[in-house]
């Protein structure tokens, strides 16, 4: 069994070269492929439907606002925020530009939070408000404090106005005065840095795990090929997007091969059916944990 799937993979699954050739040589040129081929919805989060050229707008934004304070290809920015569609659009514009984004985990905090951002070479965080005092408790222990660009974030349907505890720039009002064209196309090679995805951190302190270009286009291939996605799926995804499984192996299909994706901000047992059937969701990305399959089962 393992060797017939040894040579299926290498028979008919396509390599990254196969993929550079076909959509592109990073990330950006293949969403766009995608986007020009698709009119779809791309995401479903809540009450709102955001379609693939909402996200391309809004992605654009953040590309646009970060070229224009100086941010260039290899800069490294973290990003803390819950689920919603536009923690992807904001990693994927500073994808278009080359900026590296780092997906910290949300429950971290103090020290363990400034780990995060003390092992790469960051040069903002973007939060979202509701880590407010979570990110003013760890400030203490940044070691670039001084040099860091802090931006408070709230997704749509939050409460903009929330006050944030220390001085930090207001994205949401910086993006709206922000172009929605890509103003400068920025030259992005295969194997350049895309993101960071950490590490569990159960031998030691959670390590900064690089996703280069070429990397989150063979696990996209290999999470459809491999699960024998179709080209019209919708997609219930109720995990953490800073992970690998929610954040990575399945928003690649979608905004690579196309289809929709429900974002659910937070897992829950008691709703899991109910929305999937709502939703007439047909893949469920979900991890190989007994407590979580006893409680939807």
């Amino acid at each position: 069994m393992v060797l017939g799937l040894i040579y299926w993979l290498s028979t008919e699954m396509p390599t990254p070269h196969d993929i550079y050739r076909t959509l592109g040589r990073d990330v950006k040129a293949a969403y766009l492929h995608t986007r020009n081929t698709n009119t779809d919805l791309l995401f479903i989060f809540q009450d709102e439907k955001w379609t693939y050229e909402m996200v391309d707008e809004l992605s654009n934004k953040v590309a646009n606002h970060f070229l224009s304070r100086g941010y260039a290809k290899g800069d490294e920015v973290a990003l803390l925020l819950n689920n919603c569609p536009e923690y992807v659009c904001i990693w994927l514009g500073l994808a278009k530009i080359g900026v590296v984004t780092a997906l910290i985990n949300t429950n971290l905090k103090g020290d363990s939070l400034a780990h995060s951002l003390n092992c790469i070479d960051v040069k903002a965080l973007i939060f979202g408000r509701d880590f407010s005092d979570a990110v003013k408790e760890a400030i203490p222990f940044f070691t670039n404090k001084d040099t860091m660009t802090f931006y408070g974030f709230s997704e749509r349907g939050s409460d903009a106005k929330t006050v944030v505890p220390f001085p930090a720039k207001s994205l949401n009002a910086l993006l709206e005065e922000a172009p929605s064209e890509l103003t400068k196309k920025v030259q992005i090679h295969f194997n350049d840095k895309m993101l960071y995805i950490y590490t569990s951190g159960t031998t030691g302190l959670p390590k900064a795990a690089i996703i280069r270009h070429s990397r989150f286009l063979w696990i996209c291939a290999a999470a459809k090929f491999v699960a024998q996605v179709g080209d019209f799926e919708t997609f219930y995804n109720t995990l953490p997007l800073y992970h690998t499984a929610g954040g990575l192996v399945f928003v690649s299909v979608v905004l690579v091969f196309g289809s929709t994706m429900v974002i659910r901000k937070k897992f829950s047992a008691s709703n899991f059916w109910k929305e999937a059937a709502q939703h007439k969701a047909t893949v469920c990305p979900h991890p190989l944990i007994p407590a979580v399959h006893h409680a939807i089962l």
